[in-house]
């Protein structure tokens, strides 16, 4: 898995940014299911693949949303059947994913970004809200 998770966001990064060299990648933690679902199972998320994908996005300095963390045991984000985010899943993910795209991680609080959405980017001008 992990070198598999390595291929691909290599060959991401490197075609990204041969077009674009400031282009982000933005990893992803899988979300949190209601009920074990086939072969995605809650404990291989947490015992494997979280962890895997949580280093790999530290050692290539990449930004991560953490959609586990987000659903976890909010029974009310899903379908009946577990595993599909009913409205309001996706619409609390979507926030999450509207702030880390929004958020640009240079450590700079700049138009657009606040501390309360952006810590990550409040180390300078973290007083004023912009």
């Amino acid at each position: 898995f992990p070198s598999d998770m390595e291929s691909l966001v290599e060959e991401v990064t490197s075609s990204s940014y041969r077009r674009q060299p400031r282009q982000r990648v933005i990893m992803a933690i899988p979300p949190w299911v209601k009920s074990d679902w086939g072969c995605i199972k809650n404990d291989i998320l947490v015992r494997s693949v979280q962890p895997a994908i949580k280093e790999f996005a530290k050692i290539q300095q990449l930004q991560l949303v953490d959609m586990y963390d987000i659903t976890v045991n909010e029974n009310d984000f899903f379908t009946g059947d577990g595993l599909h985010l009913n409205a309001k899943g996706y619409s609390v993910l979507a926030e999450a994913w509207k702030n880390a795209i929004r958020c640009n991680n240079n450590d700079i609080c700049e138009v657009g970004e606040d501390c309360e959405s952006c810590p990550q980017d409040c180390f300078v001008n973290c007083a004023r809200k912009l």
